[in-house]
């Protein structure tokens, strides 16, 4: 079951979750995100969500902030997972960050679009 607050956090929820069912039933997704993130974050030093949104994050929730517009889409799931797709599809359709943010990041738009079109 999906949850929100409203009809556009409900639809972006299930933009995110999308984007994870993609990246499992579709490995060259995965296999994308995999060499797009390991680019972006070599040598960074995982940090703890929790430090730096605080909330509800277990310290086992672990991130790479690179340059993304939201620390959470360098999250680490030891390679079996992204975020990068997930909350791009949610960013691409319902602007859940500022203009400002997601225009900072040009490849990183470009690397959405291009998985998007691919798919």
């Amino acid at each position: 079951m999906l949850s929100g607050y409203d009809r556009e956090d409900l639809a972006g929820t299930a933009l995110h979750e999308w984007g994870h069912r993609m990246e499992k039933t579709n490995k060259r997704i995965l296999a994308l995100q995999r060499a797009f993130y390991e680019r972006r974050t070599s040598g960074e030093e995982l940090k703890k969500l929790k430090d730096i949104y605080g909330g509800s994050y277990r310290d086992t929730e672990v991130t790479r902030t690179d340059k993304f517009a939201h620390a959470y889409m360098g999250k680490d799931y030891g390679k079996s997972a992204y975020e990068l797709l997930s909350m791009g599809l949610e960013r691409a359709f319902f602007f859940h960050n500022t203009p400002d943010e997601w225009d900072k990041d040009q490849e990183y738009i470009d690397f959405i679009l291009g998985l998007l079109a691919a798919a």
